[in-house]
């Protein structure tokens, strides 16, 4: 079985030609050469730790997107609403 891998350069060879983007599935030795050369990084460890803490109920998040909406909005002086844009 092989090791999944995020390459973060090109990468050519004689299987294959992928860009840097790409999830690629690769035996552990090119995986290894890949990390160690700095083309790849290991799925597992794109993985964040997320703490349970940190995990939201669905019915949560939403009254928190629509807080954030009601929150940006600005008053302009015709009485309309507009989004405030932030830069």
């Amino acid at each position: 079985m092989g090791v999944k891998v995020h390459l973060l350069k090109r990468v050519a060879g004689p299987d294959g030609n992928w860009p840097a983007g790409s999830t690629i599935e690769v035996d552990q030795a090119q995986a290894d050469a890949l990390v160690a050369g700095g083309a790849a990084e290991l799925i597992d460890s794109m993985v964040p730790f997320v703490a349970e803490a940190d995990v939201k109920a669905p019915a949560e998040a939403g009254e928190a997107q629509a807080k954030a909406k009601k929150e940006t909005a600005v008053e302009k002086p015709s009485g309309k609403k507009e989004k405030a844009v932030e830069g």
